[in-house]
């Protein structure tokens, strides 16, 4: 009887309270912020040739694993009442931007330039939604 206690009770998300929303919420936004930035100058500069070796590669590798981390990270919480109006566009701005990065690792990895150019705007608009939704968690607190 024990093990299916646990076992079920180990099945729900967590689920913070207001406070920890919030600075979960804060968090994700800012690191996904740190990667679209960094995923960006990479592509930018891989279009001019300024690596040596798969540098750009492996950089936009590394901010693809992070930013899916920040994604997950939130959208495996139950956000409390408060936040539900918000979640969907907080959880969506954050899968949106980590599917970016991930479309420039691959164009980037291609040596596709043209839709490393694509995906450089892509990213640019991403990082602009990011800020606006920063600024709206900031303005909440």
């Amino acid at each position: 009887m024990v093990a299916v206690v646990v076992a079920v009770s180990g099945c729900r998300p967590s689920a913070p309270d207001a406070k920890g929303w919030q600075s979960s919420a804060e968090q994700a936004v800012s690191d996904m912020v740190s990667e679209v930035a960094t995923s960006r100058l990479t592509v930018r500069q891989a279009l001019r040739h300024r690596f040596v070796g798969r540098y750009e590669v492996v950089t936009l590798t590394y901010a693809e694993e992070a930013a899916r981390k920040a994604a997950d990270g939130v959208s495996s919480l139950q956000p409390p009442p408060s936040a539900r109006p918000g979640y969907d566009e907080l959880t969506a701005g954050l899968t949106d931007a980590a599917d970016a990065i991930s479309r420039a690792r691959v164009a980037v990895t291609d040596r596709d330039a043209q839709t490393a150019r694509t995906s450089a705007s892509a990213l640019t608009r991403e990082l602009a939604r990011l800020h606006r939704l920063q600024d709206r968690l900031r303005a909440a607190r």
